[in-house]
């Protein structure tokens, strides 16, 4: 039985190309394309004192890239000593009185804009909010409500939100305080603690409701402990080679170990102009079979599904997974045997086991040792 002369990418090695860290596979810039949209919920209403550093937040996406710019009572705002502009925020420094008023964000692409805004009141000292419930006829100490959220524990990743609830029924004006290890702090609502964006380890610690009347108060403490990610590129386990024949179904299998953050998937499929599977710029001819991330276009990602497979699709197939810290694959050669070949092949079981079979041959293979796969950033 003669050994496929099929041509195969074996002296080639994969060249990752990363064009930026902001990672977007661009399969078709009309499909990805997109006016801007917040990631996060705005929170309208910032409390600050004298010399405070409050810091406004708009995190955003959509393509292309959006800008953003910032306002204060309708007029742009300068980036200064005092006023740092960041990719997705605005804070001021050292802040005063005059710095009281409405702020907003504008993030716009060709295809659209949203506004976000943002209320500034600055006070002289800690805040003491007052409340007064008309429900509760008793007088007395106040007590925390019936569906108050009380977690003493909170375990949470650096980049997630966290929100504390200090929901309280008082007859008389009660005051609301919030601590951190015994410090206290200036929150946007007095009800709720609420802190959003990443959080580092300083963030760590214990938090504090206290609750005051004039007949008493109550308080209840929760620990915030921040997990710190490790900041990985995917890990993933080997495509297994295939073997079939004409007619057969055929599904390769992409696991994904582990992952810094939910990752991007496609299947390609590797073909060859005049014998070369890649250009004279090294450039690899590759087809996007399916993919999961921006567009989805399979149920299941990890499997690639081939039905009634010919020797057409016999060839290399690779799985490229990538996150936001880097990208990696695997790939593995799909072999469609004939009728002719598969009557030859069983033949020979029957007859002798041959070191030089078809088989053989494709099991020493390997995956292709030499791809170039460009990675777009939006």
């Amino acid at each position: 039985m003669e050994t496929s002369t099929h041509q195969r990418p074996m002296e080639q090695l994969v060249l990752i190309v990363v064009i930026s860290s902001s990672l977007c596979i661009q399969i078709s810039a009309a499909h990805l394309e997109s006016a801007p949209k917040f990631k996060q919920d705005i929170i309208p209403n910032k409390v600050a004192v004298l010399n405070d550093s409050p810091k406004f937040v708009c995190r955003y996406k959509g393509q292309p890239k959006p800008s953003i710019t910032w306002y204060r009572n309708n007029e742009l705002i300068e980036a200064t000593d005092r006023i740092k502009i960041a990719k997705y925020s605005l804070q001021i420094s050292d802040v005063k009185k005059s710095d009281r008023g409405r702020y907003a964000c504008l993030v716009k692409n060709d295809h659209g804009e949203i506004w976000g805004n943002f209320s500034l009141e600055v006070y002289d000292s800690e805040i003491e909010i007052d409340y007064k419930y008309d429900d509760v006829e008793v007088e007395g100490p106040p007590t925390f409500s019936e569906n108050l959220n009380h977690v003493g524990y909170i375990a949470r990743a650096a980049t997630a939100s966290v929100e504390l609830d200090c929901s309280v029924r008082s007859h008389s004006k009660a005051s609301i305080t919030w601590l951190k290890d015994k410090t206290t702090i200036i929150t946007q609502q007095p009800g709720k603690f609420i802190m959003d964006g990443f959080k580092g380890v300083d963030d760590k610690g214990n938090y504090t409701c206290i609750v005051s009347n004039s007949y008493g108060n109550i308080n209840y403490t929760s620990t915030l402990v921040v997990q710190q990610r490790l900041a990985i590129a995917p890990l993933m386990d080997d495509v297994q080679n295939q073997t079939a024949k004409e007619g057969d179904n055929v599904t390769f299998t992409c696991k994904v170990v582990k992952s810094d953050s939910h990752p991007l998937l496609q299947w390609l499929r590797h073909y060859t102009v005049n014998d070369s599977f890649t250009n004279e710029k090294g450039e690899p001819y590759v087809k996007i079979l399916s993919q999961s991330g921006y567009l989805k276009t399979i149920d299941d990602p990890r499997e690639l599904v081939l039905y009634n497979v010919t020797e057409e699709d016999e060839g290399w197939y690779t799985c490229l997974v990538a996150n936001t810290v880097g990208m990696n694959y695997r790939s593995a050669w799909l072999q469609v045997l004939n009728k002719t070949e598969v009557r030859e092949l069983e033949s020979e079981k029957t007859n002798t086991t041959s070191d030089d079979s078809r088989t053989k041959v494709h099991e020493t293979d390997g995956v292709p040792k030499k791809t170039i796969i460009i990675i777009v950033a939006c």
